[in-house]
């Protein structure tokens, strides 16, 4: 009855259409949910009082941009755009549907819509002051309204039925039966007609001159007659046009309802699986035939299916019956009207609009952080104060700004490694990985998460800006920032030119960015071109690209292994830089191992050197300086390393004796050759093919393998994970297993694609018959086999934790 704003002159005959309309639409959702549209069979589907704002805002506008004594095209322009609003709701349900976006609405944040819940509350609680006083207009925040309210007559009209409202409240406080309201809205109506029964010279007409009962309604006009009212020389489009943003607010508020009241009636029936999408296509196609139809908007009633299926409805023809009863009341027409009392559907305004208001500033207190409730408030403000759609958008505003606030102030650096813990999983010689270690401190790692976007990449900014600050850089300097961005969902214009700021601040402190876990066709990637992070040259060399954490980290401890190998040859050549000048030794590479100390017989002192004073270039050689000058027996692995570079070497060891001299240093105590020369009649020498299978660990007994030159790439599989990982093994290491293990790891070693390599193996007969032999060189060997599996298992875990 109050589809329409029937306070106002122009629209107060329109109770028994808004009747009529409601039935359309009511019987055409109940047909297509129960004839097999939504997956609940006895769902019912029906208009919600709470688009009724919506309803009124648009009629009232159409009404004060016509000019009320344009009645005709008031009326039919009015009933097409509540007809028109039907469509767009359909559509855009339909479209939802079809593109999958259910659960995508579903993320909508809940305080909005609960705003939203409690505008139409506060909505309410004024349309029953409306309705009751029966104000012409509409209320008006001015004196001369509260003036018109607190007239004798007026104000007993608008205060009986809020005080019947509270009577009910309480009631409800005590007794939760779902009989409980309809019973006392018949027991009013009957306790009403009595009075006036009872009363001498009080009648229904005088009820009526009184307003205390509705406008008896013409009896013999029929259901339909409100289609009279689509006369198409009475509808003004562009004044429908202008309803536009009220008919999405509308379309707004109903697909807000459909991810909850889908879900909340599917657990409280036990139905375990539901299709959020399919039911959006059940609302598409009700929505939009109603609209065809000439009708209004409907919806699945979470509150009114509850009730019909706890009533026994239990089947699709429960809703076809409900559907047919539905049209017969439609049939028998409005009549009914001019005998309802308006208190009743005044306190039955009242209290939907308290329970409404309830539900969003008295149920939520205490239950939500302060901006959450502070954005409730400021919605229900809005909408009472101003306008719905005023309210929804800023309810929108709100959304987006609680958002940038949460993202910006949880940090996107989830974690921050250096080089000395996160490590790649190449295997390397160990003096090779005493010096990664001892040059740790320069790989930075910082992984990244969440969205990159212009609330968020301050922190990022601030974060890099601290690490290099001079007091801190001094002290713990950097050479490669890596930046892994395994866990970035996305990175918009404003982070992107973030990452330019981050580049200019390295390109000063002559320091490399490393980008990993990122491929060099992505959006982020494409993202970082646009924006022009690659501009020179420089650019373009000291900013990297990897497909993974673990490619950057080898790519960083390869640069630095090229310093290291420097120093090994610089070693060679000491004896020739003690005789040269201060201005010649700047040109040997010993140069670049100085930390500047004035010990002119050192091999590795040059304090003429361009280089003395970086912190940088200090750390790395005295790592480099410790790792060498801790060798016992180095000038083997001087030997190997110079033969493997096409070198001359001045040893007299042969192989495999020197291989395995160089592959023990760091792993073992026992240095001295002899010692080792027993093991050599054990090894046979093989060269294997490129991608050749040359080990598997769970299928080939127990063998050790030393490579002598070439690669060996391995790939280790976890089985409980389903996960695999693949890396390399270098020159003069060693791999495989001396024992049996039942590890649930399986490696498989090849040989690299590229090339041939050589490697010495003991074969599992080999093993047996040296233990048999020479138990003391078999233990020894165990020993390094177990201290290479720890480490290695470390180096690994480690790797697999920072790179998740």
């Amino acid at each position: 009855m109050i589809m329409f704003p029937i306070g106002e002159s122009v629209f107060s005959s329109m109770g028994a259409s808004g009747l009529s309309m409601f039935y359309v639409s009511t019987v055409i959702s109940q047909l297509v949910y129960s004839l097999g549209a939504s997956a609940f069979k006895s769902a019912i589907g029906s208009e919600m009082i709470e688009v009724t704002p919506f309803f009124h805002q648009m009629a009232i506008r159409i009404m004060l941009k016509l000019g009320e004594d344009q009645k005709d095209v008031i009326l039919t322009t009015t009933v097409v755009t509540f007809a028109v609003s039907s469509i767009v709701t359909g559509l855009c349900f339909l479209i939802l549907g079809k593109c999958k976006l259910g659960k995508l609405v579903g993320f909508f944040p809940r305080h909005i819509l609960v705003g939203c819940i409690g505008g139409v509350g506060y909505f309410l609680v004024v349309t029953g002051i409306e309705v009751s006083s029966r104000i012409q207009g509409g209320i008006e925040y001015n004196r001369s309204t509260l003036a018109f309210l607190l007239e004798p007559l007026v104000f007993l009209e608008w205060t009986v039925p809020l005080i019947l409202a509270g009577i009910l409240v309480v009631i409800q406080h005590y007794n939760r039966s779902s009989l409980i309201v309809p019973l006392y809205f018949i027991a009013i109506f009957v306790l009403f007609h009595l009075l006036v029964f009872a009363v001498p010279s009080w009648d229904l007409q005088t009820a009526r001159d009184f307003g205390w009962v509705f406008e008896a309604q013409a009896s013999d006009e029929p259901w339909y007659s409100f289609y009279e009212l689509y006369n198409p020389k009475y509808i003004d489009w562009w004044t429908i046009t202008e309803q536009i943003p009220t008919m999405l607010a509308l379309t707004f508020f109903g697909v807000l309802h459909v991810p909850i009241n889908v879900p909340a009636l599917a657990v409280t029936i036990g139905m375990d699986e539901f299709d959020v999408d399919r039911e959006l296509i059940a609302h598409g196609i009700s929505n939009t035939v109603s609209g065809f139809c000439g009708s209004i908007q409907n919806y699945l009633v979470y509150t009114n299916s509850v009730l019909f299926i706890r009533a026994g409805a239990d089947s699709r023809l429960s809703g076809v019956m409900l559907a047919g009863a539905t049209t017969v009341v439609m049939l028998v027409g409005p009549g009914i009207i001019g005998y309802i009392p308006v208190c009743v559907v005044g306190a039955l305004i009242y209290l939907l609009g308290y329970e409404l208001l309830k539900e969003a500033l008295f149920d939520t207190a205490g239950k939500l952080r302060k901006f959450e409730y502070a954005t409730i408030v400021i919605i229900v403000i809005t909408m009472g104060a101003w306008d719905f759609v005023y309210g929804i958008l800023v309810g929108i505003l709100l959304a987006c700004v609680s958002f940038v606030v949460e993202a910006s102030s949880k940090p996107i650096v989830s974690g921050i490694y250096t080089g000395e813990y996160a490590r790649s999983i190449v295997i390397r010689h160990p003096k090779q990985h005493e010096f990664l270690r001892n040059v740790g401190k320069q790989t930075y790692i910082m992984k990244l998460h969440g969205s990159l976007f212009f609330g968020s990449i301050g922190g990022l900014e601030e974060q890099v800006r601290s690490r290099f600050d001079h007091s801190r850089f001094d002290v713990e300097p950097i050479k490669y920032l890596i930046l892994d961005m395994n866990n970035v969902l996305g990175i918009d214009f404003s982070a992107a030119e973030g990452f330019r700021r981050i580049r200019n601040l390295l390109m000063e402190k002559d320091c490399y960015l490393i980008i990993s876990s990122i491929s060099e066709h992505s959006s982020i990637t494409q993202s970082l071109k646009d924006c022009g992070l690659w501009e020179t040259e420089e650019h373009n060399e000291k900013i990297q690209l990897f497909n993974n954490l673990n490619s950057a980290l080898e790519w960083c401890e390869n640069l630095f292994l090229e310093k290291y190998k420097e120093l090994i040859k610089a070693r060679h050549s000491s004896s020739v830089a003690i005789s040269v000048s201060n201005s010649q030794k700047r040109k040997l590479p010993i140069s670049m191992f100085n930390d500047g100390s004035n010990q002119s017989k050192s091999p590795f002192s040059d304090p003429a050197s361009p280089l003395v004073g970086s912190p940088r270039n200090t750390q790395i050689w005295n790592a480099a300086k410790k790792t060498v000058r801790s060798q016992k027996g180095a000038g083997n692995y001087d030997v190997l390393l110079n033969r493997a570079k096409g070198l001359p070497s001045n040893s007299a060891i042969k192989q495999p004796l020197s291989l395995v001299i160089t592959v023990m240093q760091g792993l073992s105590e026992r240095t001295e050759e002899s010692f080792w020369a027993k093991l050599t009649p054990y090894l046979v020498k093989m060269t294997v093919k490129p991608s050749e299978l040359i080990y598997d660990k769970h299928l080939d007994q127990p063998s050790v393998f030393l490579v002598e030159n070439g690669l060996i790439n391995y790939e280790i599989g976890f089985k409980n994970l389903h996960f695999y990982i693949k890396s390399s093994v270098l020159p003069l290491t060693m791999f495989g297993d001396v024992t049996v293990s039942n590890s649930e790891r399986s490696i498989k070693y090849y040989g690299n694609a590229n090339s041939d390599s050589v490697v010495w193996k003991l074969d599992g007969a080999a093993l047996g018959k040296l233990k048999d032999e020479n138990m003391e060189l078999y233990e020894e060997l165990l020993l390094v086999s177990l201290r290479l599996t720890t480490g290695r298992h470390d180096v690994i875990s480690s790797n697999l934790l920072i790179s998740a």
